[in-house]
């Protein structure tokens, strides 16, 4: 299948562990994830129903995600801080520094992240970082207070 990129901005919280909790478990929850149910002896049911595990424990209990992910935020367990090196499952906040070389600036709004994610392709955003795992950065209104943090990665086979 490949590595999927994936991106969420999420509202602003000072604790960024809490923040990638609750997108994870909104990400369960919507099932906004690659899910590839190969458990052949699964009673089938109408439509997706009972498709879904139940808990993120038995979703990664399958082989399948096991070995190929789910191209979203839940490959990502926990956050390292921005002066470490990315690894497996981690997210790391982006430097001051690596603000400036991939968006030109060290404070970004919404406007500006947007619009470099769109174009990651052209530029040092599409290039950066390791696979599976994922960065993140704060974005601020016009006056400079925080609003949302972006947060985006890369996981998959």
């Amino acid at each position: 299948m490949g590595s999927s990129d994936w991106c969420y901005l999420v509202p602003y919280g000072p604790d960024l562990e809490q923040v990638l909790a609750t997108l994870r478990q909104r990400v369960f929850d919507e099932h906004d994830y690659y899910f590839d149910d190969d458990d052949d002896d699964r009673e089938e049911t109408a439509g997706d129903a009972g498709r879904w595990p139940a808990t993120m424990a038995e979703l990664f209990e399958k082989e399948s995600v096991q070995y190929e992910g789910t191209h979203s935020v839940l490959d990502i367990f926990h956050v390292i801080g921005s002066g470490e090196e990315d690894a497996y499952g981690t997210l790391r906040p982006l430097t001051p520094q690596e603000q400036v070389d991939l968006f030109g600036r060290p404070r970004l709004t919404r406007q500006t992240f947007e619009g470099a994610y769109a174009r990651r392709h052209e530029g040092p955003l599409g290039s950066f970082g390791q696979r599976w795992s994922g960065h993140s950065v704060v974005l601020h209104d016009g006056e400079g207070r925080p609003t949302e943090i972006a947060i985006w990665g890369f996981s998959g086979d």
